[in-house]
């Protein structure tokens, strides 16, 4: 009986068919590729699934049977959650003890007006930023995120003109393993033709992008990726105010210890509200990234650069050692948290040193990563804006002062030698573009400024050219051969 619902479901008890839609003009598909663990009796099944949300339907792409394990998945059909296909499979439903998604990614495939997918220009996204006013996208795709983005858009608009393909791929675990299945998979069946690709990877998405192409490497996967572009990704760590997440802190302990709290409303939501704010800035994609994460040290160690594309980085922070002076110790903002319980506290947030509590495994002399040359998240004047928003809207927190708009003008999110992988101890010595020292075959920073994170305006023609570059020097080149 086992064998014969494996052979079911291998030959396609999940049909597929793709229908199109469009985005300003320009084709679009939209996919998701996810792996799932199901427990047919009592064999694991590893199944990679890609789904199409335009015809609502699921394809098995891979199927793999594995030793028996004795021990049911989740065997309450209730438990079965998640993406997992066998959800939408009634089917088969009454066989499977369980199911769990391992890893996905989506992906929106659009396409040059042409329809013909050709000339590929992946795109990893980053990811989300959550607090604050930066958190555009709440309710959105990824896709219409970075569609929307004014600096990005006429970019993908431009590239698609040109005869250009452009592939969003959002990994939604951070997983390279997957978002390498995925790439073999659209360029297997697909591209047209054996035109090379580029893959760009945004923030987070440059270090997955960096591990999915050193993976297709070591693979020996004929990847046939020309150029690995990193758009200020974190490559030595990226940085939130280290006070800001101390003092979140000191009040989730406060509001912790009152007794009852979890019975007086205004403190059970503000003990909810604040835990939140904390996970979001101390675990998962945190917990890797950001300098003071407890998970950086090892996770930044491990991703190697792959040997056989051009490799290029972009900054959106300054290369010539410009910064915001201000020492550590300066009080950016003070606030106050008054519970009838405990009565009132006041808390500061300044700029830090914060030598001790630096995680990443790389040795800096300087260590005030909130003011170093590099992007920003938040300006100085959106953090002011969200601590002003919680005081009109919670009774129990106000501002007694704020210097964030005139003091903490843009604070570093991406520190300048992060983005650009270079080897120096100081974050804030300027340094001569056209000969850094860093692993990247080519390095893009900004004369004299910080910008945002996700401004692509600045460094938009350079990414045109490197996109560009192996054609216009192979048309160069006959153009040579012709004229001898």
């Amino acid at each position: 009986m086992k064998k014969s619902i494996l052979s079911a479901l291998a030959l396609g008890a999940l049909s597929f068919q793709a229908y199109s839609a469009t985005i300003d003009g320009y084709p679009l598909k939209k996919y998701s590729f996810f792996e799932e663990e199901i427990d047919v009796d009592l064999w694991d099944n590893y199944r990679t699934i890609i789904y199409s949300a335009d015809s609502d339907r699921f394809q098995i792409v891979d199927l793999d049977v594995r030793t028996p394990h004795f021990i049911q998945l989740a065997g309450d059909p209730s438990k079965i959650t998640g993406m997992c296909s066998i959800e939408h499979d009634k089917d088969w439903a009454s066989y499977i003890n369980g199911c769990r998604v391992l890893g996905g990614v989506d992906a929106d495939i659009i396409t040059s007006k042409d329809n013909k997918f050709d000339k590929p220009v992946y795109f990893i996204a980053g990811a989300d930023i959550a607090f604050g006013s930066q958190n555009l996208g709440s309710g959105q795709d990824k896709l219409t995120r970075y569609w929307n983005n004014k600096t990005l858009s006429p970019i993908f608009k431009r590239l698609l003109d040109n005869g250009k393909d452009i592939v969003v791929l959002a990994p939604l675990d951070g997983d390279y393993l997957i978002t390498s299945k995925l790439f073999e998979y659209i360029k297997d069946n697909f591209q047209q033709g054996d035109y090379h690709s580029s893959v760009i990877g945004f923030s987070y998405g440059g270090l997955i992008g960096k591990q999915m192409i050193s993976h297709l490497e070591e693979q020996g996967v004929v990847h046939n990726i020309y150029n690995y572009i990193s758009f200020d990704a974190p490559h030595k760590g990226a940085n939130v105010p280290h006070s800001l997440t101390i003092n979140f802190k000191r009040v989730q302990d406060r509001l912790s210890d009152i007794l009852g709290c979890q019975w007086i409303s205004f403190c059970r939501d503000g003990e909810s509200h604040i835990s939140r704010l904390l996970e979001q800035l101390t675990a998962g994609v945190a917990a890797k990234l950001l300098v003071t994460g407890n998970q950086a040290d090892t996770y930044l160690e491990q991703t190697t650069y792959p040997s056989s594309t051009r490799n290029v980085a972009f900054s959106n922070g300054s290369y010539t050692g410009n910064s915001m002076n201000i020492p550590a110790g300066t009080e950016l903002i003070e606030f106050k948290v008054d519970y009838e319980t405990w009565g009132d506290t006041q808390y500061s947030v300044r700029s830090m040193n914060i030598y001790q509590d630096y995680k990443v495994p790389h040795y800096y002399t300087t260590h005030v990563f909130d003011n170093a040359p590099g992007s920003y998240a938040m300006s100085g004047i959106e953090l002011d804006y969200e601590f002003r928003k919680e005081a009109s809207s919670n009774s129990a927190f106000s501002i007694i002062k704020s210097n964030l708009r005139e003091k903490n003008l843009t604070p570093t999110f991406i520190p300048t030698v992060s983005a650009l992988d270079m080897n120096t101890s100081e974050l804030d010595r300027g340094f001569d573009i056209s000969n850094a020292n860093t692993p990247f075959d080519k390095v893009y920073a900004v004369n004299g400024k910080n910008l945002r994170h996700d401004d692509f305006s600045y460094h938009a023609d350079s990414l045109h050219y490197e996109i560009n570059r192996k054609e216009s020097h192979t048309a160069a080149l006959i153009a040579v051969l012709f004229l001898m």
